[in-house]
């Protein structure tokens, strides 16, 4: 991937990341967001024909439904765990840190 490219679809996630959207969105989870659009821009990159429209409208629209489908799993994920029922559950880490509940 050429390195123009490849600058313009991390200028384009970390612009749709500053949206007001996403603004109350913890960090861990923006960085989810943000490598799981850039792994869709470039999966669907040679989906793109030039002839059919505008390579940013595209691309924005590629981000955007991977940012929804990233906050959808990680919500399912937090369901699926029950943080606040199953606390004494959680496994401990080396530092006794409680870690969260992986299905």
């Amino acid at each position: 991937m050429d390195d123009s490219v490849a600058i313009f679809y991390i200028d384009l996630v970390d612009n749709l990341l500053t949206h007001e959207r996403f603004r109350f969105y913890p960090w861990s989870w923006k960085e989810e967001m943000k490598s799981d659009a850039l792994f869709a821009c470039v999966r669907y990159g040679h989906n793109y024909k030039s002839s059919g429209g505008k390579r940013f409208s595209y691309f924005s629209k590629v981000c955007w439904r991977s940012f929804v489908k990233t906050i959808e799993n990680t919500k399912k994920f937090y369901q699926k765990c029950d943080y606040v029922g199953d606390i004494d559950e959680l496994e401990r880490d080396s530092q006794g840190r409680a870690e969260p509940c992986l299905l």
